[in-house]
């Protein structure tokens, strides 16, 4: 059976983007975001979660300081481990006082995949008993290839953070955390378009896939918070596609609050 948990990052990050996942949902493009807990909308992405229970949501943890804030200012020194672990679970901690309840957890940039920020990642879904944890099955080379086909070279700051995903993806499964099987969309963020999302949906394999998306509209609201160039897609060009091959593929679209509670009932 192919499970196709299709999410959306940066939830919070501005209303624009709010606006975007919320009609995604309301399409019936996905049932999945991530929330940013420390953006500056947080407190309307909570009443939009409640006025719409069948969003499932997860916490998209970001370095203290707001969205542009990157793996290099822990780094140089700026911020320490523990400082990053009491950010994070304060972070998980505002998502949880809304009545809200995570099923998975991911990082915005992605920084939670060097290593010794994967093991405060972990520890904390094991802690908050959160079932999923983000670990890309994209491997170096394919940043690279993605890098050379569409000319953009920021695809090469993934390089380095995919080239432990294998052995961070075996110590979550033999901690209790699961991941999906193959994540999907992350090479492509900033440069989707409706055309490379249906041609990610022909290649759904087996299993359990995770397909990332930033949402957006064209207006300068949208675009608060994102680098120059980043490109973010509306939904209904991506629904309209989704509406074609999803059915015609047999794909399963379910988001990880689903796939826990089946795990449950198995175990029952």
């Amino acid at each position: 059976m192919k499970h196709l948990v299709i999410n959306a990052d940066d939830f919070g990050i501005n209303a624009g983007v709010n606006r975007s996942i919320l009609r995604a949902y309301r399409l019936g493009l996905l049932k999945s975001a991530s929330i940013l807990a420390d953006g500056p909308m947080f407190e309307e992405v909570a009443r939009l979660v409640i006025e719409n229970p069948g969003l499932d949501i997860g916490v998209h943890m970001a370095l203290r300081g707001g969205p542009r804030v990157s793996l290099a200012f822990f780094l140089r020194g700026e911020m320490t481990l523990r400082e990053i672990r009491r950010d994070w679970r304060a972070q998980i901690e505002r998502v949880l006082s809304r009545g809200l309840i995570p099923s998975h957890l991911n990082t915005h940039q992605h920084v939670h995949l060097f290593p010794p920020l994967f093991r405060l990642a972990l520890d904390l879904a094991l802690e908050f008993n959160i079932p999923f944890l983000r670990v890309p099955s994209a491997a170096p080379m394919d940043a690279l290839r993605q890098c050379v086909l569409d000319r953009r070279p920021r695809t090469l700051l993934l390089t380095p953070l995919l080239v432990s995903c294998g052995s961070l993806g075996r110590l979550a499964k033999t901690s209790g955390v699961r991941v999906a099987d193959c994540t999907l969309g992350l090479l492509e963020a900033g440069a989707m378009g409706a055309r490379r999302f249906g041609t990610i949906l022909r290649s759904v394999p087996e299993g359990i896939s995770e397909l990332v998306l930033h949402l957006g509209e064209e207006s300068a609201e949208s675009r608060s918070g994102y680098s120059r160039g980043f490109r973010l897609d509306e939904p209904e060009a991506l629904a309209a596609e989704a509406a074609h091959w999803v059915s015609a593929l047999g794909l399963c679209v379910t988001s990880y609050r689903e796939l826990a509670a089946a795990r449950r009932a198995v175990l029952a």
